[in-house]
């Protein structure tokens, strides 16, 4: 019996100590392995901090800053009014029983009204007293003759046009709205260079008349330039949608801050497809000083005409051109009698910086000299037959649009011509023994009217024009105004004599 019980102690023991050991071990394992995931989460944290935001945040921050948006916001309905003159109708029975009808005169003798309305929206910039100012796009109410406000909660308001800037597609409103109506207060205006191309952002307007909509999106992308109306503002592109009747309202960040004026959409159908442009805010916080005195702002201007490297054909352009760049604005046409003619600026010069600020495109051309102060110098780095030169301008005030139009039809030489490639070679079936460059485009009332697109010119004042490089030297040879040109018009040789004015 001793020894039996002797034998169960023991037992009894040694499983005690394996269950001790087991549990330790497991203990000391999970210890090791829990530390090591809390360590490197803690590494990972410190390295990724990303930001800790709830779904119900986010909503809760997308209704404060609609609500905020929407109460400074307000529909804009513009109506302009022209009188036409029209010619009185006259009874045809007239011609054969009355001698007025041989007497009438052939003037016109009365004036018709005729008023189109134009719907947008806009936004409250700011307050003094009993006055608001709202901005919206000049495309929107900048030439009507008069226009009206509505608010959110259904107050009109009739607004009167202070200003417009049609190179910005800027207007400014004033409203007086009275003692009664404190509760009305500007948007804040945030800072649009801090964007960053993913933030969020909301739009609103009135979209085909579907007032005070708010859509969401994000920053697509900074500083595109283009758009209609020969806008130089450097846009701001996002994916919220924005139709017709959202232009002049507010783009605003998560912040309730606006940052940008909604102003156009590419699109190939009418409607939104994802690709919104918006005037940045700091663009109008240049402009809004000069408009609210009632003045349009002063814009540089040279008198030339540009057009990108890239569209002309690039690398291949750029070998018949002497160019060892690809990129950048190629001088089309100068304008009589304008700074860049007074300067020494030449059609066929590749603009490379303007004040040391890089070109990489015509529209950054436009955009730069607009930005320019009148009355400043400009230093303008181009390259001319295969070499740099810098040249300085005198910057002028640009005109307006109008006489600015009539002014390009005075240009030299007014056309762009390209190489004759082999691609257009074998396209024509031309013999490889012709050589010359092809004219692309023309401009209206320029000095070589006479030619047209896809005429072949092979030579100026008896040398041959070989490539892009060899004709811009010839056309804009300072010697002479007096031009004997050779081209080539559907297998015909033509020689025209053209004398510069």
């Amino acid at each position: 019996m001793e020894v039996v019980k002797k034998s169960w102690f023991k037992s009894l023991l040694g499983i005690t100590l394996i269950v001790v050991v087991s549990v330790f071990t497991t203990y000391f394992t999970l210890f090791k392995i829990f530390q090591f995931q809390g360590v490197s989460a803690l590494a990972q944290e410190s390295e990724f901090t990303l930001p800790r935001i709830t779904q119900s945040d986010f909503q809760e921050a997308l209704r404060e800053v609609s609500a905020q948006t929407l109460r400074g916001v307000v529909r804009v309905d513009a109506i302009s009014i022209k009188r036409v003159p029209v010619r009185n109708q006259q009874n045809p029975w007239d011609f054969f029983f009355s001698q007025e009808f041989f007497n009438r005169s052939e003037e016109p003798n009365e004036e018709r009204e005729f008023r189109s309305g134009n719907l947008g929206t806009g936004f409250v910039v700011e307050r003094e007293g009993n006055t608001l100012y709202i901005l919206t796009n000049y495309h929107v109410a900048g030439e009507a003759t008069e226009v009206s406000v509505d608010f959110f909660d259904g107050r009109t308001f009739t607004a009167e046009i202070l200003a417009g800037d049609e190179r910005r597609d800027l207007a400014l409103l004033k409203v007086d709205v009275g003692n009664d109506n404190d509760d009305i207060l500007a948007l804040p205006l945030g800072d649009s260079n801090d964007l960053v191309v993913g933030d969020w952002i909301l739009a609103a307007g009135s979209p085909f008349g579907y007032d005070f909509t708010v859509t969401s999106g994000m920053i697509s992308a900074l500083g595109r330039t283009g758009g209609p109306r020969s806008n130089i503002n450097d846009f701001i592109q996002s994916d919220a949608s924005i139709n017709q009747g959202n232009s002049g309202g507010p783009l605003v960040n998560m912040r309730g801050e606006v940052v940008g004026i909604n102003t156009w959409i590419a699109t190939q159908n009418g409607g939104s497809i994802g690709l919104s442009f918006s005037v940045p805010i700091n663009n109008a916080k240049e402009v809004l000083p000069y408009l609210k005195k009632g003045k349009t702002p002063e814009y540089g201007w040279v008198g030339i005409t540009v057009i990108d490297l890239r569209a002309l054909g690039g690398e291949e352009y750029a070998k018949s051109a002497g160019f060892s760049q690809t990129r950048g604005a190629v001088v089309s046409s100068v304008i009589k009698g304008s700074p860049a003619e007074k300067g020494g600026l030449m059609a066929g010069d590749l603009v490379l910086s303007i004040n040391d600020q890089a070109v990489n495109s015509a529209d950054r051309v436009v955009y730069l000299v607009s930005a320019l102060p009148v009355g400043s110098k400009a230093n303008v780095l181009v390259v001319r037959d295969g070499k740099e030169q810098l040249i300085t301008l005198n910057i002028e005030a640009r005109a307006p649009e109008s006489t600015v139009n009539s002014q390009e039809v005075r240009s030299w030489p007014g056309l762009i011509v390209v190489p004759l490639t082999d691609a257009l070679r074998n396209e024509w079936r031309i013999e490889k023994s012709v050589q010359g460059v092809v004219v692309a485009s023309i401009d209206r009332g320029s000095g070589l009217a006479v030619l047209r697109p896809n005429d072949i010119i092979t030579s100026v004042n008896g040398q041959r024009t070989q490539d892009v490089q060899s004709f811009y030297r010839l056309i804009n040879d300072p010697k002479t105004n007096r031009y004997e040109i050779i081209f080539r018009r559907e297998n015909t040789s033509i020689e025209i004599t053209i004398r510069r004015e």
